[in-house]
């Protein structure tokens, strides 16, 4: 058998975590199989549902989601459903498109109050920016008459204007426009648009897609 029919790694999901997680472990030279349930659709192929800066649109595109998820968000709430995504990308080829570092003190209050070792704030930050999905900024230049009141709130409270990469979360008490992973010319960026695509050109990657998975 050659080294795809039985690869070193089979991922099961091609979603956000999926998608890095082929590139990464390939780039080494292991033999990757990747198992998706849902479509697959290239770079530069995926519906405008998908491609475009809607999220609505891109929750919208038929087998996209997946159907009958529900979530606990907090003790004693009812269930809900909770939106997945469904096909290459995962759900970052249909969310809000938002991505925000967290707050320093979170991460180190897991390390130090929960015991968490290796996930303080210095331990996770070199992490976050490896990240190759490309940020920019929810137009900056035209805050809405909310968002003018508040960034001026923040101001009198001493918070600073950000301008810099990352307005929120590892920096400080600032605010800013909230980044979001698209491209500058307001096309979705997905985790398969920057991870998996490059890793299909490596020979010792498979992907299968419109497969489920029985048994782990």
């Amino acid at each position: 058998m050659n080294n795809l029919q039985r690869p070193d790694v089979i991922v099961v999901g091609a979603g956000s975590a999926g998608c890095v997680l082929a590139d990464r472990l390939s780039q080494s030279g292991r033999s990757v199989l990747v198992i998706e349930a849902g479509p697959d659709l290239r770079f530069g192929a995926a519906p405008s549902g998908i491609s475009g800066p809607s999220f609505f649109a891109a929750m919208s595109e038929p087998g996209r989601v997946w159907s009958g998820v529900e979530a606990q968000r907090v003790a004693g709430q009812a269930r809900r459903p909770y939106a997945r995504g469904r096909g290459i990308g995962g759900s970052s080829a249909v969310n809000a498109m938002i991505g925000l570092w967290g707050e320093v003190e979170d991460y180190d209050a897991w390390e130090s109050d929960f015991g968490c070792q290796g996930w303080s704030w210095r331990d996770v930050e070199p992490y976050f920016r490896r990240i190759d999905i490309p940020l920019t900024k929810a137009d900056p230049g035209s805050p809405t008459r909310v968002g003018s009141a508040l960034f001026e709130a923040c101001r009198l409270e001493g918070w600073t204007w950000h301008r810099g990469p990352f307005p929120l979360g590892g920096v400080g008490r600032d605010v800013g426009p909230v980044m979001l992973t698209r491209s500058t010319d307001g096309r979705r960026v997905t985790a398969s648009d920057v991870y998996l695509e490059r890793a299909r050109e490596r020979n010792h990657v498979r992907i299968l897609c419109d497969t489920l998975v029985d048994r782990v």
